[in-house]
């Protein structure tokens, strides 16, 4: 298999983000993107450069944001569970460790739906 390089420009918030998301994960950068290539191929979605604006373009532009919100929700969620594991053991059971158990609950429960709706 014959491999080419490719660069990549990105705002650097953005970039410092995907960079420090792939660490933690313990993924290398190059993994991920290649990832995301082949997964976009393989769907074959239509790029931003068509200029065409068919119902097809429309469809998977929405896919796309539904997407970049359940990668938000993700995120959010992965805070909560890390917020909720540092509370200390004296106050596991208090308000703090309810809400954050509660957001939790509520914020996979919105993940799993969007992902059923939009099949992702």
């Amino acid at each position: 298999m014959q491999k080419q390089q490719v660069k990549i420009y990105a705002e650097p918030e953005l970039a410092t983000a995907f960079k420090a998301l792939c660490e933690k994960s313990g993924t290398s950068m190059t993994a991920e993107l290649s990832a995301y290539m082949r997964k976009r191929l393989r769907l074959k979605e239509p790029t931003l450069s068509t200029g065409s604006r068919t119902e097809t373009d429309k469809r998977w532009r929405r896919k796309a944001i539904v997407r970049e919100m359940i990668d938000r929700l993700e995120n959010v969620c992965d805070a909560e569970e890390s917020y909720r594991d540092s509370i200390p053991e004296n106050l596991s059971g208090g308000p703090l460790a309810e809400a954050a158990d509660e957001a939790v609950s509520k914020l996979t429960e919105a993940i799993e739906i969007l992902s059923d709706v939009y099949t992702l």
